[in-house]
């Protein structure tokens, strides 16, 4: 259930349309339909923080979401954090439909986002991130020693404390909060195990161009040659050098990035298939054939395929591209978008005509 709170008449249209992208959404097209109305890697934070902390009461409440209307975006709004710090073998993937909080207290946005292998993988990064630094038993226990110092006087003389909270309950709370903060870490790391997914880079070959006539030209001699382009599909920037690039399956390691080039978390890198890599760094050692051929990405290793593409007979000016992006699907764009998103663009409407010029 998702209860919508304003202050203004607006509707409910927007809620509808994000509670049936949530529910409705084939997982093929779910992460580019989501990551279109909410800021996925700030939610995937706050998630990590709350796994970390064992917050069991934010599934089915707890938990805001605001609607930016200047943006589109809907924003995540932490809220009421009194159930921390008490449950140190929570499930890592509290509050999801396959580990609720409680009987019937799960969450559909959650499950789904975890569902995700890029998210996940984001999601177990930032687990590792946190418990090397933030949630450390070097920098959370002097913090938990020092909140305790600041309080203790106030928190002892406080005659009314509710049921459990007892003086001796109080004046234990720091070593009980430091032993769950090493607790949790160790039994989050016994659960990573089998929960996270392997270290991978979530690269696809986003657009191809086999038949350049005059849709782009190479900056580095001015010819129009082939080209293709890489997308990062993960949440966090990869470093591409190492990797190799093939038009044949039987020799994977045909062409190796030499230097350092980025592709940014959700973004594109243009390579030049021209036959000469003295051009640059993006520049590959092959052509892509205009009869048809294939195009393959594999890891440093030489043997784990990261994604291919097999195409047939191009058009001139035609490329073939994922739509959206990310997602198994290829189709021809007659405007190609190199470097960019793909985008299908409306029918190129002119010269209309009306015959008779008004009804009889």
């Amino acid at each position: 259930a998702y209860e919508k709170k304003t202050n203004e008449d607006l509707g409910y249209d927007d809620l509808v349309a994000f509670v049936e992208l949530i529910n409705n959404t084939p997982d093929g097209a779910f992460a580019h339909e989501l990551e279109g109305v909410l800021d996925v890697a700030a939610y995937l934070d706050h998630y990590a923080v709350n796994i970390l902390t064992s917050n069991a009461d934010s599934a089915d409440h707890n938990i805001y979401l605001v609607h930016d209307l200047a943006t589109g975006i809907w924003e995540l709004v932490p809220w009421d954090l009194d159930v921390t710090f008490s449950w140190h073998d929570a499930p890592i993937d509290l509050g999801t439909v396959q580990s609720p909080e409680a009987p019937g207290r799960s969450n559909v946005l959650r499950t789904r986002v975890l569902d995700v292998p890029q998210y996940r993988s984001y999601f177990c990064s930032r687990l590792t991130e946190y418990m090397d630094t933030h949630f450390s038993d070097s920098e959370m226990h002097p913090a938990i020693d020092a909140l305790y110092s600041a309080i203790e006087a106030d928190g002892v003389r406080d005659w009314h404390k509710l049921g459990w909270e007892t003086r001796d309950v109080f004046t234990s709370s720091p070593e009980d909060l430091k032993s769950f903060v090493t607790q949790r870490k160790s039994f989050l790391q016994g659960e990573m195990v089998s929960y996270c997914p392997a270290e991978q880079r979530f690269l696809r070959i986003g657009e191809i161009l086999a038949d350049n006539g005059v849709a782009l030209s190479d900056p580095a001699d001015g010819d129009y040659e082939d080209w293709f382009e890489i997308y990062n599909a993960g949440l966090e920037d990869v470093n591409l050098q190492g990797l190799y690039f093939t038009d044949d399956a039987g020799d994977p390691t045909r062409f190796q990035i030499q230097a350092p080039i980025i592709a940014p978390a959700r973004g594109f890198v243009l390579f030049w298939a021209d036959g000469e890599p003295w051009q640059g760094d993006n520049h590959v050692s092959f052509e892509l054939e205009a009869g048809g051929g294939q195009l393959s990405i594999f890891d440093a290793d030489g043997t784990t395929q990261l994604d291919s593409h097999s195409f047939g007979l191009q058009s001139v000016d035609v490329s073939e591209g994922r739509y959206p992006d990310g997602v198994d699907h290829w189709i021809p764009f007659t405007s190609p978008s190199p470097g960019r998103s793909n985008v299908l663009l409306g029918p190129d409407i002119r010269d209309v005509s009306h015959v008779p010029s008004a009804p009889a």
